[in-house]
This record gives structure tokens, sequence and C-alpha cells, in this order.
């Protein structure tokens, strides 16, 4: 599926919800991306980002995708996932691998213990 660049009323959206980027235009989206999805995230390098559902369900519980609170470098992050309370960064990723390398990283609550890199 393609990327595009955001769109200036998605820069301001993600902006007003406390998200920064090094170079917006270094950050692209697909088509179904939602900004009201990313609160409190700091962009940096080359960034791809997924569709953004409000809510899907893992594991029968219902989960809101996006990313809260974390820090993405040069990442590709896949569709409808969901990231947050990161401790310091996600440095490298590809989406084939963010859930499963990320769980091996994560304590007994679900978050990361230590910044992950590839």
């Amino acid at each position: 599926m393609e990327y595009r660049n955001l769109l200036e009323y998605e820069i301001a959206q993600l902006e007003a919800s406390g998200c920064t980027a090094t170079n917006w235009n270094t950050v692209s989206v697909k088509d179904g991306f939602n900004p009201s999805c990313y609160i409190r995230v700091n962009f940096s390098g080359n960034v791809k980002l997924g569709n953004t559902r409000d809510l899907f369900v893992r594991n029968g519980v219902p989960v809101r995708s996006g990313i809260y609170d974390a820090t993405i470098h040069n990442c590709e992050i896949g569709d409808n996932v969901h990231i947050s309370k990161i401790g310091e960064a996600i440095a490298n990723y590809r989406s084939v691998i963010v859930w499963q390398r990320m769980r091996s990283e994560c304590d007994e609550r679900n978050r990361l213990t230590q910044p992950v890199y590839i």
C-alpha cells in the first residue's frame, strides 16, 4: 500500500495532542490514518504509520489502536497497533517484527522495560 505525506490538518491535530517531529516531511501515513490515535509521540527519522481504527480486539479485550507516550525513530509501524508508555525509544523497526520483538521486551504489565533497537 502506498504512503502519503501528512496533511496540514493532521499535523495540527498531532501537535495539539502533544506530538512533535524533527521534520514532519519525514513522517508518512497510509490512507485511514487517524491523528487522534497519537498522543505525546516524538517522531524522528523516516517514519511510516499504518491505518488506525479507533478500537480493535486483542485476545478478547477491546484496545484502542495508536501510539501513546513514545518516541519513534526510523520505524515502519503496521496497521492497527497499540504502543504505549515507552521508556526511551523504539528505533529502526519494521512492522513485521514489532509485536513479536516488543513482547519479549515487556514486563508483566506489557510495558517495555528497556529501549528497543534493531
